[in-house]
């Protein structure tokens, strides 16, 4: 399923690239979007942190897919009906 690929994809990424690495960053952000679109909203938040955190550590913070990540962040607590966090 979409989810074990994704999954999968993180795994080989972590191994070649190593965790601080944008293209991890993406395999996180990925994976809370396929968690999200299933419904697993608590699920999807931790991976789109772990996101935002992986892509500020190695790349500007002015960039579409930095944007990309905090709006789907923000997104997930929009799901949950958190929106004083989704600010």
């Amino acid at each position: 399923d979409a989810l074990a690929l994704k999954k999968e994809a993180l795994s080989i990424r972590k191994s070649v690239l190593g965790l601080e690495h944008t293209d991890t960053a993406t395999s996180y952000n990925n994976i809370g979007l396929v968690l999200q679109n299933m419904g697993r909203l608590t699920h999807a938040k931790p991976y789109f942190k772990k996101a935002v955190k992986t892509y500020e550590a190695v790349s500007s913070k002015d960039t579409t897919n930095m944007a990309a990540m905090l709006n789907n962040l923000a997104g997930s607590y929009r799901f949950q009906g958190k929106l004083d966090k989704a600010e």
